[in-house]
């Protein structure tokens, strides 16, 4: 069978589109699944409508670049790019992506178009257009939790999203952030029925991690105590937030090793950081690192006496659960009450005062970094509770191949642009 996917080029899967890559920097619940789906021979194609986010700079080189994805998948994978630079571009394109849409559903023989995110609001439109079922998968809502109390606002502030949450579909799958997208979904589909089965699923961690971890070519201090700080290098994610913790503790004369890792996908930001440490004379014994794969970075975050998440929204993010599977003792800030789902006992819960009180943090850090045997009854125990309760993302990439799976096999309605099949 073939099918439709419909995304916008997470950054995490930048090299995996343009670089040959077979692997990830981020979005482990896109890639695996799209993995399953590559090797599956039940599969014949993947068509893709990528949206993908570029200045006008970049545009050329990346158009030329795109599609390079692994030799193994060339023949699977059949990709059209959108390129935009703001969401009104999104907006401006929408109508010639779903024209697209329609060509590919009604001449390559769709089985199944598979939205992602916001752009997947275009995979409920063509299956009211064609009648060719769709699944939609939203990989968190917390940006949207605003207007929970103002649903009819958000049609106009955030269409896409809006049509994404509320269009018919077979299923909507969205990732639980700790953020109330199962709440959000209530209220814009109150007395409807137009979405058939709903799933708000915590993300998975890798059990097998351990195997799997690889130590980076950057010399990395093993032998001291570090702490790490692992994310999207953006405003949200709270990077800042460590920075200005780092300096309280100086000022009471703690230096800590600290290794900040992730991509870039705020550049000001990014420069921000690197001055307020060089400001501070903190470059001696903190680094951010860029680029890292998965592996490397697993293989820091593994050997952290401390790791933190101080995400300005929801905390409960794939770092904060590998953190867990692997006993990294975790400080993190309950931002929104997104963690309320943890048991109290696996991390270091923060209230979300201390977004405005960093010496709140650092007393946290101080505390901990001084108490080994805290650290270890922490660590004990998060393995244990990440054991026990998390699927694996086999598990998850599998279900989710069911899911899709048992859909494309349903009969497809005719309809305006197309017939049963």
């Amino acid at each position: 069978m073939n099918i439709l996917l419909i995304t916008k080029l997470w950054t995490g899967l930048v090299p995996f589109f343009t670089k040959k890559e077979n692997r990830a920097y981020g979005m482990p619940a896109f890639f695996n699944t799209l993995n399953i789906l590559l090797s599956d021979d039940a599969i014949e194609k993947i068509y893709i409508i990528l949206f993908v986010k570029s200045s006008k700079k970049q545009r050329k080189t990346l158009k030329k670049q795109i599609p390079n994805v692994p030799t193994c998948y060339e023949h699977k994978l059949k990709i059209y790019q959108f390129h935009y630079n703001r969401y009104r571009e999104i907006i401006l394109k929408f109508p010639l992506a779903l024209l697209l849409a329609l060509w590919i559903v009604t001449t390559k023989k769709i089985k199944l178009v598979y939205g992602h995110g916001t752009v997947g609001a275009l995979a409920g439109l063509v299956s009211i257009l064609t009648g060719v079922k769709n699944i939609r998968r939203v990989y968190g809502v917390s940006y949207l939790m605003k207007y929970i109390d103002k649903p009819k606002k958000m049609k106009f502030k955030e269409p896409l999203d809006y049509l994404t949450l509320t269009l018919p579909a077979e299923m909507l799958i969205i990732t639980n952030d700790g953020s109330k997208g199962d709440a959000l979904f209530s209220v814009l589909n109150k007395n409807k029925n137009k979405i058939k089965e709903f799933h708000f699923l915590i993300n998975p961690v890798d059990k097998n991690i351990q195997k799997k971890i690889k130590k980076p070519a950057i010399n990395i201090d093993e032998n001291s105590q570090y702490i790490s700080y692992i994310s999207r290098i953006e405003k949200d994610k709270g990077q800042d937030k460590l920075i200005e913790t780092l300096i309280i503790l100086k000022e009471r004369g703690i230096k800590i090793k600290t290794y900040i890792i992730g991509q870039i996908s705020d550049e000001p930001f990014y420069n921000e950081l690197i001055n307020k440490i060089n400001q501070h004379s903190l470059n001696e014994y903190v680094h951010i690192i860029t680029g890292l794969p998965w592996e490397e970075t697993m293989y820091i975050l593994a050997r952290s006496t401390i790791t933190c998440v101080f995400y300005k929204t929801p905390n409960l993010s794939n770092v904060f659960l590998e953190a867990l599977s692997l006993g990294v003792p975790i400080i993190a800030i309950n931002t929104y009450n997104s963690l309320h789902i943890i048991p109290d006992d696996v991390f270091y819960k923060l209230p979300e005062t201390a977004h405005q009180e960093p010496k709140i943090i650092a007393d946290a850090l101080q505390e901990l970094l001084s108490n080994e045997q805290k650290r270890r009854t922490i660590s004990i125990k998060a393995k244990i509770f990440a054991m026990q309760t998390l699927q694996t993302w086999q598990e998850r990439a599998k279900l989710e191949k069911q899911w899709i799976h048992k859909t494309a096999n349903q009969m497809t309605k005719g309809k305006l642009f197309g017939k049963s099949r």
